[in-house]
């Protein structure tokens, strides 16, 4: 076999310009969102309680969306419950804790549960108006992976 007749394995070219668009797409998604709780918070004088709600439905936005992603699988068959869970940010916008505080009954669900909101790495900074209120935001909130194959989330 002569090396004419292995297939190459290099990216189409357009695979780049594809990346490049996603990439474009949410840098300006998040830029714009970023923009918006500033024009909110200080032009408009929306309060801090704004900040605080849209970071949070932000947050929320986020977990459900790598959920839906990386829907939890064991042994080939997705997993399906309903379980609480504690999370912590820092200031930085850091992932400080998960703690399971209502078990799904199952142990993987729970793990995986915990390693999607971990593989999220940094939530983003907080405002200035949430900053003066607070160095960490401590969210409870109620996940259920669902048969349609997605994750729902509601805090409390």
């Amino acid at each position: 076999m002569s090396s004419s007749d292995v297939a190459t394995t290099k990216h189409p070219k357009v695979l780049a310009y594809l990346f490049f668009a996603e990439a474009w797409e949410r840098f300006s998604f998040y830029g714009m969102k970023a923009l918006l709780v500033l024009y909110l918070t200080k032009s408009l004088l929306f309060g801090d309680k704004a900040a605080y709600a849209i970071y949070v439905d932000t947050l929320r936005r986020r977990i459900e969306v790598r959920g839906t992603e990386n829907f939890p699988t064991a042994a080939g068959k997705k997993l399906y419950g309903e379980l609480k869970m504690t999370i912590t940010i820092n200031h930085d916008g850091k992932l400080l804790d998960t703690a399971v505080d209502e078990s799904s009954g199952d142990t993987t669900l729970d793990r995986r549960a915990k390693a999607i909101v971990h593989s999220i790495g940094n939530f983003g900074k907080f405002t200035d108006a949430m900053r003066k209120e607070t160095d960490q935001i401590v969210l409870q909130s109620r996940f259920k992976f669902t048969r349609d194959e997605t994750i729902e989330l509601s805090s409390q």
